[in-house]
């Protein structure tokens, strides 16, 4: 786990390292979640392509890369909010 601070407010947030598979299971309502209102929209867009054009297995392969790829964005989400990493 990353801990996460922001100097302005004294918020501190933890960040998994890894597979998230809160973001695995319920995709973009995690982004919404956390705030990230684009990346939920964009993650639910680039998941029904995939499923249109590869059926169900193109459905199964955009959530594991959701999961895969969901706590560093968050990450990234939380610097351009002026947090730092603490430890």
């Amino acid at each position: 786990m990353k801990l996460y601070k922001q100097k302005a407010s004294g918020y501190t947030e933890e960040v998994g390292e890894g597979f998230n598979g809160w973001a695995f299971l319920f995709g973009p309502l995690w982004y919404l979640v956390k705030g990230m209102i684009g990346r939920a929209i964009l993650v639910f867009f680039g998941v029904l392509l995939l499923s249109l054009v590869l059926s169900w297995f193109g459905a199964i392969i955009g959530w594991i890369i959701v999961g895969a790829t969901a706590n560093r964005s968050y990450e990234d989400y939380l610097i351009k909010k002026g947090y730092s990493v603490v430890h």
